[in-house]
This record gives structure tokens, C-alpha cells and sequence, in this order.
């Protein structure tokens, strides 16, 4: 059977990914992940806590458990560990899939991507960054998912920078109703024209609560709809 193409991509990093060893059970130890396809085979960068990251051989094979967003099927994949590195609070290993193994991460490109909803800055939506210290920063929402969010701001405060705690984004999705509060970490930052955009992941037990899950969901059907009027 003739092997599907896959384009040069990259699966953002709210995706969240278990890695499982041989000799271990249970659900495997989580990490936020990045995913870089490519033709012949996948590299995939797993950022753990140093708290509970896991101890593996460079070239030792585990098994990768990807989940995009609470509720969507895992896909697992056999994957070789090819590199490690830390920074102290956060351990970093790459890790190699051949490309039998890599074509279903291909269906995590194409879900990340149609489940994400760009905000139009015509209509834009507010969003506030706050740290434990309640500083806080005012942006507005650029693109939203399940899984996480990208804000853009004015201007970088060194506060804001802390990617290995918790930090709380508030989104202004319903005017008129409270703004809906998630907690999660930073995860990228890059320059957007004048502005900065920060791309966060909502930690994955704050969006398995029954009224963030609600909501999230209501206004990326209700953003999806305005954008398959716009199309007619």
C-alpha cells in the first residue's frame, strides 16, 4: 500500500504525551510535547518536570501515548530516545519514530489544526495574564482551542516569562457574563508584527472540569459558525 506524504509540520505543544518503558506499568509518566513530521519518520521533543521526569538510555525504545485534547482516542507510537538535556527544573529528551510508526501522528497535525480557532481581531476578545503574585498583563486572544490559547501583547514584563509554573489566563469569551479563568504554562513566545504573541497549554485537569469544557466548547462552535457564514 502506497504510504501518504506527509508535509513538513509541526504539532504545537499543548499536546500532551505519556511515555511507557517495558518494565513499566500503569499510565506512564506526562509531558507537554512538540512534534516535527517529516516524509521518512518523526522527532518529537517531551519536556517533563525534573520532579517526575523519567530515567532512559540514549537508544533505549518506549512506547509514546499522544492525547491532543481530554476526550479525543491516544495514539500510541514506538519511539528510540536519541537525546536528553536539562536545565534544571526541566528535563528535555528527543526521541526518534521510524516512518510505519510516524503516519497516525500525522492525524494529530490535522486535528490540532481543525480544532483551533483563529480569533478575528475585528471582534476581539480579551485575555488577561496572572501570576501567583497577582501581577497581571491585558492582551487580546488570538486562536483558541481545547488543549490551549495564543494572546497577544503590547510588551514583555520579565514576569511573564516563567514557563515551569503554573500561571493563569482569563478570557473575556462571553461580554457580559465572568471571564473564564484556566490555569497553564507558557510555552512559546515569538514576535507577531509590533506585538509578541505567547502560546499557552491549559493544563489538561483544569479543561476536564464541566463548566470551563462548556464553555471553551460553546464559543469554538459559536466562532466556527461565523466562519462558515462568512464563507457563503
Amino acid at each position: 500500500m502506497t504510504q501518504p506524504v506527509l508535509s513538513p509540520q509541526t504539532v504545537e505543544s499543548n499536546i500532551r504525551a505519556r511515555v511507557r518503558t517495558e518494565s513499566q506499568s500503569g499510565s506512564g509518566i506526562r509531558g507537554d510535547c512538540s512534534i516535527d513530521l517529516a516524509y521518512e519518520s518523526a522527532t518529537i521533543s517531551i519536556e517533563f518536570s525534573s520532579e517526575v521526569a523519567p530515567t532512559l538510555t540514549i537508544g533505549q525504545w518506549v512506547t509514546l501515548e499522544f492525547v491532543s485534547n481530554p476526550g479525543s482516542k491516544p495514539i500510541e507510537a514506538r519511539a528510540k530516545a536519541m537525546s536528553w538535556r536539562s536545565t534544571g527544573t526541566l528535563e528535555t529528551y528527543t526521541f526518534y519514530v521510524e516512518r510505519d510508526e510516524s503516519q497516525p501522528l500525522a492525524a494529530l497535525a490535522s486535528r490540532r489544526a481543525e480544532e483551533r480557532i483563529r480569533v478575528d481581531q475585528l471582534n476581539p476578545v480579551r485575555a488577561t495574564l496572572l501570576d501567583c503574585n497577582n501581577r497581571c498583563r491585558e492582551g487580546l486572544l488570538h486562536d483558541l482551542s481545547l488543549g490551549g490559547c495564543a494572546i497577544l501583547f503590547q510588551a514583555e514584563e520579565p514576569w511573564m516569562l516563567a514557563h515551569d509554573r503554573r500561571t493563569k489566563v482569563q478570557l473575556d469569551l462571553f461580554p457580559g457574563q465572568p471571564m473564564l479563568s484556566v490555569e497553564g504554562y507558557l510555552r512559546s513566545r515569538r514576535l507577531n508584527g509590533f506585538e509578541v504573541l505567547f502560546g499557552f497549554a491549559f493544563e489538561p485537569s483544569q479543561v476536564e472540569s464541566e463548566e470551563v469544557y462548556d464553555r471553551l466548547q460553546r464559543f469554538l462552535e459559536l466562532r466556527a459558525q461565523e466562519i462558515e457564514l462568512l464563507k457563503l
